[in-house]
């Protein structure tokens, strides 16, 4: 009997301890300020509801929990790419750049597309230099809509840059007859098929489509 009511004596006494222990001591890592911990339930909750302010276009709720959502799961690119097109719908595209490059690392968000959303940023920031820069990446990672370079409104203060109209493959030169003008469409066809095809922007076209046969 004696020893039953010391081992009691010892429980409760260590309870006391943890209860009475400073906070602190009681931290997990996911208890950092840096982070936040939800449970599977809590974390779909949340996530359909960032999913329904982003289609609901609340893009500034949206973006305050899909925060809160990466930060307990910051490897979730599907997130990281719904915060940066939040974050540019609020024109805060100084803070949706960095979102954009997670997602595409996270291989989420395909890199020749982020690369053209970023440059849309930097284009709308006014800082010209990145925003060609970024546009030139896209272009070497396959970005396969070119003909929306020149119509995309993100872009009116470069088009007045040669580099931008090249790169955009407006350049079109003032031709005498119809002839000419479709082969000048024919090459700019041609450079395209090498520039973006699964196949063809690694080997050579076939010797048939280049004559016509």
């Amino acid at each position: 009997m004696f020893n039953e009511t010391k081992k009691i004596i010892v429980v409760l006494f260590g309870v006391t301890i943890l209860m009475t222990a400073p906070a602190r001591a009681r931290q997990t890592p996911l208890d950092d300020r840096t982070k936040t911990s939800f449970g599977p339930v809590e974390y779909l909750r949340r996530s359909r509801s960032a999913r329904q302010d982003f289609r609901d276009k609340n893009y500034d709720r949206a973006a305050e929990t899909l925060k809160l959502l990466l930060k307990a799961n910051p490897a979730d690119g599907k997130n990281w790419s719904m915060l940066a097109s939040s974050l540019y719908e609020l024109k805060r595209y100084a803070e949706a750049i960095p979102s954009y490059r997670k997602s595409a690392a996270l291989g989420f968000l395909d890199k020749a597309l982020a690369a053209y959303q970023i440059a849309r940023c930097y284009s709308l920031l006014g800082d010209k230099e990145s925003a060609l820069r970024r546009l030139n990446e896209a272009l070497r990672s396959h970005y396969r809509y070119r003909t929306r370079i020149d119509r995309d409104d993100a872009f009116k203060s470069l088009r007045d840059d040669a580099r931008f109209a090249e790169m955009a493959g407006s350049i079109k030169p003032q031709v005498a007859n119809r002839v000419l003008g479709w082969a000048i469409d024919l090459d700019y066809l041609i450079s395209e098929v090498k520039r973006v095809h699964y196949r063809y922007s690694r080997e050579p076209l076939p010797p048939e489509f280049l004559s016509g046969g």
